[in-house]
């Protein structure tokens, strides 16, 4: 008999059968650890590696209505939280800040800058508090809404809100300022960091956004301190100069400016003096702050205890943010007095 010999048609077929047999393994076994690290993880496994905010969400979330764990967010046609109207004013304090001064885990009237308000009324000082507070951002993207805003209306004063537990981090990851010759210089178009590129390329991708797979392949192939921000002398100095370069915008348009810093919890607080690198960018910020011509307020020495912090949110309570409220009006009634014209209520 004639040996077998299959045709070429036939080999194709056989691979073709066998390949399509091995994707088919392949993506059934794909199937099977998605869902067994889905049962094991639970949806909400994310990858960890950090974001950093943007000002534009200012403006993105005008009119919106948000509610998250519970809370209410609401935000005017401009981008202000707060859609309730303000009584009748004759002084203006733009807050600007991360998301302590949007007031995270607070209804739209519990904010510190809601507060203020209502203590301001209530000392005969005619003033509405606006509050543009975004979450997520450090001294660079506040410095540009800064800008923005006190060029498109009139303050009074401007309450700036510092978070050193990571502004250092996010004005490196921002990209739009850096030091050349220890001058502040800005960068359009921003410069991101190609660390930071890479990350926001993974994050945002689609594979990410719909695998936890993906996901946990992610978290085994890159190092965790691979998109962490350098917290060297440069950043310090780079975190220094952006926020003189605020109070100067502030002196430009004749508006004074009061600083917050913020401590993270109140561990953080009852260690403002350990040098730790847990602890140190709430120190060294601090002191750094202490050097500038400006009114300042660590809020540490307003709202350290447990119960100023939430239990669910890592932000304040109502409790810290109300005694937040009342140290912020304390320092504003001078500056709002010494703005001159009227202000008192009749």
């Amino acid at each position: 008999m004639p040996p077998d010999v299959h045709s070429p048609l036939q080999s194709r077929v056989t691979l073709t059968s066998s390949l399509i047999a091995i994707l088919v393994g392949i993506v059934a076994g794909l199937v099977l650890v998605e869902l067994g690290l889905r049962l094991v993880l639970g949806e909400t496994y994310t990858l960890g590696l950090g974001w950093y905010g943007s000002e534009r969400v200012f403006h993105e979330r005008a009119l919106r209505d948000e509610t998250r764990a519970g809370i209410r967010y609401t935000y005017d046609m401009e981008g202000f939280r707060g859609k309730a109207a303000h009584p009748p004013s004759d002084r203006t304090v733009l807050f600007i800040g991360d998301s302590f001064t949007e007031g995270s885990g607070v209804a739209d009237d519990g904010t510190f800058s809601s507060v203020a308000e209502r203590a301001l009324h209530e000392r005969g000082i005619r003033a509405q508090c606006l509050n543009a507070g975004v979450h997520g951002l450090g001294a660079a993207q506040e410095l540009r809404l800064l800008r923005e805003l006190i060029a498109a209306r009139h303050a009074d004063a401007v309450v700036v809100q510092l978070f050193p537990h990571n502004d250092l981090s996010d004005n490196w990851e921002d990209g739009g300022f850096s030091l050349q010759n220890g001058r502040l210089v800005e960068h359009v178009p921003r410069r991101v960091p190609p660390r930071v590129a890479l990350r926001e390329a993974i994050s945002h991708s689609r594979a990410v956004r719909y695998s936890i797979a993906a996901r946990v392949f992610v978290r085994a192939v890159v190092p965790a301190h691979y998109f962490e921000a350098p917290l060297d002398d440069v950043a310090y100095d780079l975190e220094r100069q952006l926020l003189v370069e605020t109070l100067a915008t502030g002196r430009q348009h004749g508006v004074p400016v009061l600083f917050l810093i913020v401590g993270a919890d109140p561990a953080e607080c009852a260690a403002v003096n350990d040098d730790s690198p847990d602890h140190r960018p709430y120190r060294r910020v601090r002191e750094m702050v202490r050097t500038l011509d400006a009114p300042s307020i660590d809020l540490c020495s307003v709202a350290s205890r447990p119960e100023d912090f939430g239990t669910i949110d890592p932000h304040y309570s109502p409790l810290g943010y109300s005694r937040v409220g009342q140290a912020v009006t304390d320092a504003l009634v001078p500056l709002l007095q010494a703005a001159g014209g009227p202000y008192r209520v009749e």
